[in-house]
């Protein structure tokens, strides 16, 4: 491939990414105060069920559709692939059906939301066959809109249902799900022709190690994400899981698409030049760390004002949340491109290894808090023990580049002139609320100019 068709394929994926989640988050100042933090709540343990049933409906055989050489091989992955998705989506109907009672009681949850699973299962692990048939076909225009035609489609439900409450919540994912599939496959449509049953059961056995692998880490780095929301409405209210996804939301969105993108860019450079891997992932760190520093300070500092400010007194809990999270998430930033030393090392069970200890310890956490019955501790433990966990793996994969200790401390001007600037902000915030509010927005944008940037001037090639 050559380097224009792939930046051009890349800017496609990146920018519908974006856009898409850029729309759930502009929209969300709307919706919450459309419904309750209990019916986004029940979202949340909603769109993390599905999450999870997802990495089994597919078995992970979607990274194998871009494999073959032959399209008739490309296409028996898929269609084993189909076949896996309507198993798990008729086990899912069945337990929904057998254990609706207890589910609902442990929860909280709606009949509805139940109801609606096992469609939203099968229609998520289509989306995500689809979705790498297309990247097959270089189709990045086709992948690119179908992201936006899921945020559109759930927004649209979203905003217009609210009379129905949590049903409307659900029913927009579900819709959303359909929409991006319907994209996906529209435009000369998705040829699947005949292929005998045996031909299937040869692809599924010749990649299964996708299967045995792949589909542990990925479940297990699912499961690390979206613990919280299930132990936090097992044990608490749904309030409080809704508080901790709108949280998560809008702190992950920004760190998690810039994270990826320039880790992608990273590991394509790294790939071509593995002789200056430790140069390379000096500058990558320098340049993380600058942009995440004022990330984890404003967030840190200014959350507690500006969620209740931009989403309405009840999300107050939401703020005092985004506080303790801020510094996980920016560290986040920093690891998520870096942890593709362990690709190029080509230790993956360094990467399954990091996720099994990621679980523990936030189950650790939020067990503990559960324990006292609080969960502001149980939120902030497993803050404060991920951030270990990450600053684990971000120095490990610094030294197992070939960088010294000291290559740590390096950023640590840049920092030095953020907390100056928010200390001055935090100084004249103390006279009035909104002067406090003020100052977040003014930080927030100077901060988005600096990262805007600093990913001009250095970070992108």
């Amino acid at each position: 491939m050559s380097r224009v068709s792939f930046g051009s394929g890349f800017w496609f994926l990146f920018s519908g990414a974006a856009a898409s989640q850029a729309i759930l988050v502009l929209i969300a100042p709307v919706i919450t105060r459309l419904y309750s933090p209990a019916a986004l709540g029940e979202q949340a343990i909603f769109v993390a069920t599905v999450s999870v049933l997802t990495v089994f409906a597919t078995g992970r055989y979607e990274l194998a559709i871009p494999l073959p050489a032959q399209q008739r091989e490309a296409t028996a992955v898929m269609m084993f692939g189909v076949g896996l998705c309507l198993i798990v989506a008729v086990a899912a109907a069945i337990i929904s059906a057998s254990f609706h009672g207890v589910i609902r009681e442990v929860f909280g949850v709606s009949s509805v939301t139940l109801w609606l699973l096992p469609a939203a299962v099968l229609l998520s692990g289509l989306v995500q066959l689809a979705y790498q048939w297309r990247l097959r076909q270089r189709a990045y225009q086709r992948c690119s809109s179908s992201r936006l035609a899921y945020s559109s489609t759930m927004a649209v439900g979203q905003l217009t249902g609210f009379p129905w409450g949590v049903a409307a919540l659900q029913a927009s994912v579900v819709l959303g799900f359909a929409a991006q599939l319907l994209t996906l496959a529209v435009q000369r449509g998705i040829q699947l022709g005949e292929l005998a049953l045996q031909t299937i059961m040869q692809a599924g056995r010749r990649y299964r190690h996708f299967a045995l692998f792949s589909t542990w880490s990925v479940l297990l780095q699912t499961l690390s994400l979206q613990i919280p929301v299930f132990l936090l409405s097992g044990s608490f209210e749904l309030a409080i899981a809704g508080n901790f996804a709108l949280a998560l939301r809008v702190l992950q969105t920004p760190t998690h698409l810039l994270g990826a993108a320039l880790g992608q860019t990273f590991l394509a450079e790294a790939a071509r030049q593995r002789e200056q891997l430790p140069e390379m992932t000096r500058v990558l760190y320098r340049r993380l760390t600058a942009i995440a520093v004022p990330v984890a300070l404003i967030g840190a500092a200014l959350s507690g004002v500006l969620f209740p400010l931009l989403f309405g007194q009840e999300w107050r809990p939401a703020g005092v949340m985004a506080q303790w999270m801020a510094v996980w998430l920016a560290s986040v930033l920093i690891g998520t491109p870096l942890s593709e030393v362990i690709t190029l090392l080509e230790q993956p069970w360094r990467g399954l290894l990091f996720n099994a200890t990621l679980l523990l310890t936030r189950a650790t956490g939020l067990i503990l808090g559960i324990w006292q019955d609080d969960w502001l501790l149980g939120v902030a433990l497993m803050a404060i023990l991920s951030t270990i966990c990450w600053w684990g793996l971000i120095i490990w994969c610094l030294n197992a580049a070939g960088n010294p200790m000291r290559v740590l401390m390096e950023p640590a001007r840049s920092a030095g002139w953020w907390l100056a600037l928010l200390g001055l902000a935090l100084g004249v915030a103390h006279l009035s609320s909104w002067l406090q509010a003020v100052s977040g927005v003014l930080l927030t944008l100077t901060m988005l100019g600096y990262t805007v940037r600093v990913i001009r001037r250095e970070a992108l090639p």
